[in-house]
């Protein structure tokens, strides 16, 4: 019986290979001896098959892989080529099948599956044509063969992408445009302006903002070196910045940014406009979220996307952040402010208590909250030693009444920093801003246009102190107008103009967890939160509107790492007053950045100022959040996000 058709494929030495099959423990004298070596035996055997084979048919087909690199045919096969070749018959087999149209080898169909090509001897064989790349006019293109569907829907995609004239319609838009999102980001991110171009002392324009897809070339977080490269005296403010001698300057905060519109409505929906979101009390970390990248807000606070945690061996470091926030709080509580309560009437520096009963009271709320303190694992004893200064075993006799443990360890030295502040009064610890039934606080912010545009928030400040001054600068301060002496029940404006007195001076601290820090990143952690974070402004501005009369004076982190630090942001119109006074470290960076936008100076404002520019920025996020603004902001911030797995890592992704 025969067969109508026969395809001769993987004959090549590959696949169809003619070594003899071995046998254990014996050699070639040996199997000789025995008469087993019988090394043509599978040549000779494949000879047989490829005969019956190529006898099994009306047409034959045989697949020659003589043009692979190290996958020639197969022993018989190229035994049978040859003897072909030498009678002259192997020019009989280079006719196409007659199941083959014309049009599927011709030349010029570029969609055929088939091509000829020539061999060393001139001859011309036909070849599988499945993908081939061609020059057109110096333009290099690629072409897919084949009539199945998946040939056309493939030559539709390169189409898409080569620019040409597709032929048929895709399954969705929406996948194209997001298999271009990509690629136009990079362009955008190679175009988009820096201070690479820019002579030193030259200032990055503000409104080149529009065109930049990432704040990565910006310094929105400067160092104390950076902190004072340029001016708000500059005719050009706001700007991104000004082009150092050694590195950049820091810039006013153009974030968000605004989304590229790419002229097509569905880039537009891929790339960056979504549904209007409104949100009716905002918090200072949902506003963070949409300045680092309103894409990644989006995912998070509204589609709820988010990465599974996984569970770290060591303790979580928001777990040893919420110990040292709740150790400050303990002792404040002693001391008689209470927690989340509203702000007592008669505050008193901590030194006014004595030192032992505010950190034995601390060991109280240790004893009661941190029960796992006392174990004798690696975790427990590292961080005994760290927080306390004592080993496991010290600490759990101090539970059984033996012995005292003195002021040690990170909180013992957090202890001994806020004893130091003795012209700082506490007067509210966790406050909440539209928690613990209080109302939520409409700020009066501005848009970019100094438009009036309110939002409200809440959130909780972690400590507001109220400055004591002397007998003889409160008499200096009322008289010059700092101060009143009848109460005012009127909030602090927050403009260019003179300020009217006050019923006290208060600051906001804002206390953070970190590492070290090393020399050379002192500070950092408290002009990040100047610079690049909103949450200290938006709670000082909330503050002066939930107790009128008040004036914010200083805003700042504590650095609670191996010693503590009370940085300061502080109102440079009110230092004559604190020429001595213990209040923690004086910073005062944005008396020299800042103004107000219809001002040209910042005369003894420049903190005032700073409150007013981040208010501009959060309500910014804000504005953007409501026109469903969720472009991507590439970024450093993309490697621990749930987006880095789609993100080229020249965004700062693993893609």
């Amino acid at each position: 019986m025969e067969a109508d058709l026969v395809l001769l494929v993987g004959l090549d030495v590959g696949s169809w290979a003619m070594k003899s099959p071995r046998v254990p423990w014996l050699d070639a004298q040996s199997k000789l001896r025995l008469g087993m070596l019988h090394s043509d035996l599978t040549i000779r055997k494949g000879r047989h098959h490829l005969r019956h084979l190529l006898n099994s048919a009306t047409t034959v087909i045989v697949f020659d892989s003589t043009k692979e690199e190290g996958g020639g045919p197969s022993a018989p096969l190229a035994e049978w080529f040859t003897e072909l070749r030498q009678s002259g018959e192997l020019s009989l087999l280079q006719n196409p099948p007659s199941f083959l149209p014309q049009s599927s080898h011709q030349t010029g169909n570029l969609n055929r599956s088939w091509h000829w090509t020539t061999d060393e001897h001139g001859e011309a064989w036909l070849t599988p044509r499945p993908f081939t790349v061609s020059v057109q006019d110096g333009v290099i293109f690629a072409e897919r063969a084949g009539n199945r569907l998946r040939d056309q829907r493939q030559r539709l995609g390169l189409a898409l992408r080569d620019g040409l004239q597709p032929s048929g319609n895709v399954l969705s838009k929406s996948s194209v445009a997001m298999a271009h999102e990509v690629p136009i980001q990079l362009d955008r991110f190679h175009r988009q302006p820096s201070h690479k171009n820019l002579e030193k002392n030259e200032y990055l324009p503000w409104h080149l903002r529009k065109y930049l897809l990432s704040v990565d070339g910006l310094n929105l977080r400067p160092k104390k070196s950076q902190v004072s490269v340029g001016s708000n005296q500059h005719e050009s403010w706001p700007n991104l910045g000004m082009k150092g001698s050694r590195s950049n300057g820091p810039a006013i905060d153009p974030r968000p940014l605004p989304p590229q519109n790419m002229k097509s409505e569905i880039l537009n929906s891929v790339m960056g406009y979504s549904t209007p979101i409104e949100v009716e009390v905002w918090s200072p970390s949902r506003i963070q979220s949409w300045l680092e990248c309103p894409r990644l807000a989006w995912m998070k606070n509204h589609l709820k996307a988010q990465a599974q945690e996984s569970q770290s061996e060591d303790l979580d470091h928001r777990t040893r952040g919420t110990i040292l926030h709740d150790a400050e709080a303990s002792l404040l509580r002693f001391h008689g402010v209470p927690t989340a309560a509203r702000p007592i009437t008669s505050p008193q520096p901590l030194d006014r208590t004595s030192l032992e009963q505010l950190w034995l009271s601390i060991l109280d709320f240790l004893m009661d909250e941190v029960s796992w303190l006392k174990r004798d694992d690696a975790i427990a004893v590292h961080r005994c030693r760290e927080m306390l200064g004592v080993t496991p075993d010290i600490w759990r006799n101090y539970l059984e009444g033996e012995g005292q443990i003195s002021c040690g360890g990170r909180i013992g030295r957090m202890l001994l920093s806020d004893y130091s502040l003795n012209h700082a009064a506490p007067l509210a610890c966790e406050y909440g801003i539209g928690l613990d039934g209080n109302s939520a606080i409409t700020l009066d912010a501005c848009d970019d246009k100094g438009n009036p545009s309110p939002f409200k928030i809440r959130g909780r400040i972690d400590r507001v102190d109220e400055i004591v001054l002397d007998e003889n600068q409160r008499k200096e301060a009322i008289a010059d107008g700092v101060l009143s002496e009848t109460l005012v029940s009127e909030p602090m404006p927050l403009g260019p103009g003179p300020l009217p007195p006050a019923n006290r001076l208060v600051v906001i601290r804002d206390l953070k967890t970190i590492n070290g820090p090393k020399i050379n990143e002192q500070g950092n952690r408290h002009r990040r939160g100047l610079f690049d974070e909103v949450q200290l402004a938006l709670y000082a501005r909330a503050w002066e509107l939930s107790f009128p009369g008040d004036r914010v004076v200083g805003i700042g982190v504590t650095e609670i790492g191996e010693s503590t630090v009370h940085y300061l942001e502080m109102d440079q119109s009110v230092s004559k007053y604190l020429h001595d006074a213990e209040i923690g470290e004086r910073t005062y960076y944005s008396q020299k950045l800042h103004r107000y936008l219809e001002s040209q100076s910042s005369e003894d404002i420049g903190l005032r100022a700073l409150i007013a520019e981040r208010l501009r920025t959060s309500n910014r996020a804000i504005l953007a959040a409501k026109s469903g603004n969720v472009n991507s902001t590439p970024g450093h911030h993309y490697s621990f996000s749930p987006i880095r797995l789609v993100y080229p890592s020249k965004f700062g992704g693993n893609a």
